[in-house]
């Protein structure tokens, strides 16, 4: 999952109201981002703070931002890929990233340690640089037991 200033980027859930009109009407238009499945309820987002302006502008809670702001949030430069550190990449890019580094790990990473460092790597809760050594001493101490049968 690609971060934004060390943090997770959280994808937005649609609202249970707009999820409720859209169930009632189901021709109702929303705006659907494709690469992240994220819905929308409208284009433009209108800060809370201009609803005092005009009774007729709607006030959109946090969790419901506006198709156009969350892609340009998702365009800016700001995003780093969490595999290789990579800085500097739009969110697409730093996904992109990810994605091509686990293909790249996954075709070069040796079929016989595969089932030791799962098997390790799945209930972990030690710390990455801690567990990173105790890892690959166990892999190859794993991999040499297969390959000589001790």
């Amino acid at each position: 999952m690609p971060t934004c200033r060390r943090k997770r980027v959280v994808l937005t859930e649609p609202s249970e109201a707009l999820l409720q009109a859209v169930r009632t009407d189901p021709h109702r238009p929303v705006f659907y981002l494709r690469q992240t499945g994220e819905v929308f309820e409208t284009y433009e987002y209108v800060h809370p703070l201009l609803q005092s302006l005009s009774s007729s502008i709607r006030c959109f809670s946090h969790s419901r931002r506006a198709y156009a702001a969350r892609m340009s949030f998702y365009h800016m430069k700001q995003f780093q890929c969490e595999v290789t550190g990579k800085s500097g990449l739009d969110y697409f890019q730093a996904v992109e990233s990810e994605r091509q580094e686990a293909r790249t790990l996954h075709a070069r990473f040796s079929e016989p340690l595969k089932p030791a460092v799962l098997k390790a790597v799945q209930w972990r809760k030690s710390p990455p640089c801690f567990f990173k050594n105790k890892l690959l001493i166990a892999s190859f101490t794993a991999f040499l037991q297969k390959l000589w049968g001790v």
